[in-house]
């Protein structure tokens, strides 16, 4: 029989409840029908798939009183309520470096030595490795401190009453003095240049010749005589350091005011690319019994064809004379 659905009254709101399920239940059915679809396709796609039996599943039951007991967890610490303060005070400044003076007076010590030497002793500790010219009576000669400002060396005393000085090239000095009794004693001669005009001094005792054991020489220098023996003969002093910058050299042969045999004293120029074809210039100096002359000293030197030819100046005291050797 027919149904007539003119005869059924729905209320407008249920049949919008209605509706509304229906339209739910149509989408879930699609939505279930679409996701079918796509994991078949998958399926399709990966092959057959092979069921396999699972491995069997072991049940075991613990009674209450089988549980193991845990150990129990530290008691967590306990801060207390207010944390005191920490108070920052202010820092205390840090006290200032003491800078450290260093005492630059240069010192200068004299001392006598055998055959009427002086011994010299210097300390410039600001002045180290530097060049410093000493002189004395007329002497000037050059030398150099070491790392640490310090120089010992020593000079001819050319007079009884003996006065040291010590020139730096900043035009720091210093200056001693010293009483040398044995200089009164003693006669000397020296020979001073600058740099490459260079001289040098043969004293010949008695008869000796060029080679011999009494020819004095700065490579044959003699003994310094012994206090308390007689002086048998004279000694060479070579003075200067030709390392520094413009140095200044000497030769100073030293013998007894009374010799047994007068040596005859002699000066050598040689004759080198640095010498020839000019003019050498250079001093002497003559002490006898405490007094000192100084005289000039220049020499014409041949022209470069006399290279290793040598001038020989003869008769210095008092006269000064060239002559070829």
């Amino acid at each position: 029989m027919p149904l007539d659905f003119r005869a059924l009254r729905v209320e407008p709101r249920r049949l919008a409840r209605i509706l509304a399920v229906l339209a739910i239940a149509m989408a879930a059915g699609h939505l279930v029908q679409s996701l079918a679809g796509k994991r078949g396709a998958q399926m399709s796609k990966a092959g057959p798939v092979v069921a396999t039996a699972a491995a069997p599943v072991k049940v075991v039951t613990l009674s209450a009183g089988a549980v193991p007991e845990l150990p129990a967890l530290p008691a967590m610490p306990t801060f207390p309520t207010a944390m005191p303060l920490l108070v920052l005070t202010d820092p205390q400044p840090m006290p200032a470096p003491v800078a450290t003076v260093v005492d630059c007076t240069i010192g200068l010590g004299l001392t006598p030595q055998p055959g009427a030497m002086i011994g010299l002793s210097l300390h410039a500790p600001c002045l180290p490795d530097a060049r410093v010219v000493l002189r004395h009576a007329g002497l000037a000669v050059t030398a150099q401190t070491d790392a640490l400002g310090a120089l010992t060396t020593q000079l001819p005393a050319f007079m009884a009453q003996a006065q040291v000085e010590v020139m730096f090239a900043d035009g720091s000095k210093a200056d001693a003095a010293i009483t040398i009794p044995d200089a009164a004693q003693m006669k000397r001669f020296a020979v001073q240049w600058q740099d490459k005009d260079a001289f040098a001094i043969h004293a010949f005792d008695g008869d000796a010749a060029y080679g011999d054991a009494g020819d004095v020489t700065a490579a044959n220098p003699g003994a310094v005589p012994v206090p308390g023996l007689p002086v048998a003969g004279g000694f060479m002093t070579v003075l200067g350091d030709a390392r520094v910058a413009v140095p200044l050299l000497a030769q100073v042969y030293t013998f007894p005011l009374r010799p047994l045999n007068v040596p005859v004293v002699v000066v050598e120029a040689e004759v080198t690319p640095a010498t020839c074809g000019r003019e050498l210039l250079g001093e002497t100096l003559t002490s006898s019994a405490g007094q000192v002359a100084v005289m000039d000293l220049s020499v014409v030197m041949p022209d470069c064809g006399a290279i290793g030819d040598f001038l020989v100046l003869k008769n210095l005291v008092p006269d000064t004379k060239i002559a070829a050797n």
